[in-house]
């Protein structure tokens, strides 16, 4: 994107800059020395001056400005400080723009799940011996456990009711390569078992660690720009903030190189710790939502039944597979001791 920018708009700058010096000559010799400082001092060169948005008078300020406007696009954050003067940059930017944003979210979105994965995998084994038992009931030792193993070992950490249909169907859902999950899917599978106040107390800890990084980067962000830009640092704070969440005012822009990549590159490791917060709040939102689904169809079902009712919910296509396969099998003993009796 910014290669593609830099060659369209470097061009159509240049000659703007270049005509505007040519109209400056042919004032001074047209004009007064006396009405020539008359028009300086009223401000009128600044009005008609030409923006340096691409920064012409060095490459890489030019190729840096050009980052700038890539990045805020992508992001859509959009500062306001960097316009397109030609139809064609503008073209660019819309085709740029429907490739960009939705590549950008997904790109979030799955650093976002891959850091939540990563977050419940400590917390679980924080709470639990999960890495000893994974280890002891990998037998043979090749990093991954199969059915049988996952269902000894998830009872071994007490969770007697579980049945092998759930293991089964965690499984199933996991896409587990040969039906064997490693220890990351181990883990998920011993949280998804938890206790409701324990997956609570989990959610919990996540969303804090995940809130406390948001605002700790935000001030740092403060820190960096108030140094690199010369702002106070409640002005540095608000241009982090209003970046953060791609509000983008333009109010506060960054003008230094310093600034410019420090915008960068803070907002691109910003951005991941705000995904990872939505993304464990959107995953309290689709619990609430699943586990009212649950109360409504069973009042009061028994310990194991919850358990498996919360696997089955949570792994809706799974679960349905295995109660269409178990159907089945019923009805063929079914028929096959008809005849006999």
């Amino acid at each position: 994107g910014a290669l593609g920018f830099l060659a369209i708009e470097r061009g159509v700058q240049m000659d703007a800059r270049q005509q505007y010096v040519a109209m400056q000559l042919q004032l001074q010799a047209e004009l007064s020395n006396r009405t020539y400082e008359e028009l300086v001092r009223g401000g009128y060169w600044r009005h008609v001056e030409p923006s340096d948005h691409l920064d012409m008078r060095t490459t890489g300020g030019a190729f840096r400005k050009a980052v700038l406007l890539a990045f805020t696009l992508a992001s859509t954050i959009g500062f306001g400080s960097v316009t397109l003067y030609s139809g064609v940059g503008r073209a660019f930017s819309v085709v740029y723009s429907l490739f960009a944003i939705p590549l950008t979210v997904a790109f979030y979105m799955f650093v976002a799940a891959r850091v939540a994965r990563f977050m419940q995998v400590v917390l679980v084994s924080l709470t639990h011996p999960s890495w000893s038992t994974f280890r002891k009931y990998d037998v043979d030792g090749n990093g991954t456990l199969d059915k049988r193993e996952l269902h000894t070992a998830l009872r071994d950490l007490g969770m007697t009711h579980v049945t092998q249909d759930v293991a089964f169907a965690i499984i199933v859902h996991m896409q587990a390569e040969g039906q064997q999950l490693s220890y990351a899917q181990f883990c998920e599978a011993v949280r998804l078992l938890l206790p409701p106040k324990v997956m609570d107390w989990h959610h919990k800890a996540r969303f804090g660690a995940a809130f406390v990084a948001c605002v700790v980067w935000l001030l740092l962000g403060g820190a960096v720009f108030a140094r690199c830009e010369g702002w106070r640092f409640q002005d540095a704070l608000w241009f982090s903030w209003e970046t953060l969440s791609l509000i983008g005012l333009g109010d506060f822009v960054p003008g230094t190189a310093a600034g410019e990549v420090a915008t960068i590159v803070w907002s691109t490791l910003g951005l991941g710790f705000l995904a990872m917060l939505l993304s464990i709040v959107g995953e309290k939102v689709a619990q609430v939502v699943t586990l009212e689904d649950v109360h409504h169809e069973h009042d009061q079902p028994s310990p194991s039944e919850r358990c498996e009712l919360r696997v089955r919910r949570f792994l809706r296509e799974s679960s349905n597979l295995l109660l269409k396969g178990g159907n089945k099998r019923r009805r063929r003993r079914s028929n096959r001791a008809g005849p006999m009796a």
